[in-house]
């Protein structure tokens, strides 16, 4: 049992590799990697070819000039990163409650509506007394209660139910509400009415943007991680342990027990064992993304501190360009 055990999680990458075959899979992928620089150059080109362009144009079609003001650029940046991690949630953890919970694609919408339902009963009453307290106030706390939901989702792991799920989007839920309103105010308070159009387009491409990279990056991220995290717990499945020779003694004698032989149900033990080790490994990855999440709401927050609304009688004053085509 134990050189069984041995031989199944201690096999070594490179074996059986036909050497042939490295090569023909390096030459196809060779032109695969010459390619990525040249993208790559040709995007960094064209985006110093757009900022130059939009600076300098009498009638920008995307005002860049925007990004003067700290007060707009600190808020836009909040908002870019409170969406990317937003949508980076959004799609961690209704995969997490599905491939590794157990749950059903409407089980786990449910799940998550409380999170909606809570933003929907809160906004309209942080709308009214947005006015009686600084706006930097609702932003830190939502900030807080929002790093603090997804920290909590960073100690999930297989036994987690319902109630912890909703419990941590619920804080959520509660700080993106306590941002939403005063970030995007405060964003456009000192641009003036001319430019809010420009300003308001600017934001929102912003959040979308945000939005489209976090998902992008805690996607690649959640890969490597899950390998990482899988080849750790793997290395702990020593045959030496015997902890490890139980639990696949165990798996064994079910198997046996409904009808498999001795090889069959050594051989299926060996792989569902492996099958869990798998994951643990996706457990660990996906509470190390939750983490990292719950970090960046941290790192962000000293950008509060560039939010200052003006009053009314302190907005920028500035010639009013008109561009006309007849």
């Amino acid at each position: 049992v134990q050189q069984a055990v041995q031989e199944f999680f201690g096999k070594e990458p490179h074996k059986g590799v036909n050497p042939d075959e490295v090569v023909a899979l390096g030459a196809e992928a060779e032109p695969a990697l010459l390619g990525q620089p040249v993208c790559a150059l040709v995007a960094g080109v064209c985006l110093v070819g757009f900022v130059i362009r939009e600076l300098t144009a009498v009638a920008p079609v995307v005002n860049l000039s925007l990004f003067k003001d700290p007060v707009f650029t600190s808020g836009t940046l909040l908002s870019a990163l409170m969406f990317s991690i937003l949508m980076a949630s959004m799609f961690l953890l209704p995969l997490f409650m599905q491939e590794l919970l157990g749950f059903t694609a409407t089980q786990s919408g449910l799940a998550l509506m409380p999170r909606t339902l809570v933003m929907l009963a809160l906004m309209p009453i942080l709308g009214r007394i947005y006015t009686r307290f600084p706006p930097q106030l609702f932003i830190s706390l939502g900030l807080a209660l929002t790093g603090l939901g997804v920290y909590q989702m960073s100690h999930f792991n297989l036994d987690t139910g319902t109630h912890n799920i909703i419990s941590a989007i619920l804080l959520q839920g509660i700080g993106f509400s306590m941002m939403l309103v005063p970030l995007s105010t405060v964003a456009l308070s000192r641009i003036p009415r001319h430019r809010l159009p420009d300003a308001t387009g600017l934001n929102s491409l912003l959040r979308q943007i945000g939005g489209s990279i976090g998902l992008a990056v805690f996607a690649s991220l959640l890969s490597r991680y899950g390998t990482q995290s899988t080849a750790a717990v793997a290395v702990h499945l020593s045959p030496d342990r015997p902890e490890v020779m139980e639990r696949v003694a165990q798996l064994r004698a079910g198997l046996m027990g409904r009808g498999l032989d001795f090889g069959a149900a050594q051989e299926a033990a060996l792989r569902m064992l492996s099958g869990i080790a798998a994951r643990q490994g996706m457990v660990l990855a996906f509470d190390k993304l939750f983490l990292l999440a719950a970090g960046l709401f941290l790192v962000v927050m000293p950008l509060v501190l560039f939010l200052k609304a003006p009053k009314h009688s302190e907005g920028p004053q500035e010639p009013v360009h008109i561009d006309v085509e007849i």
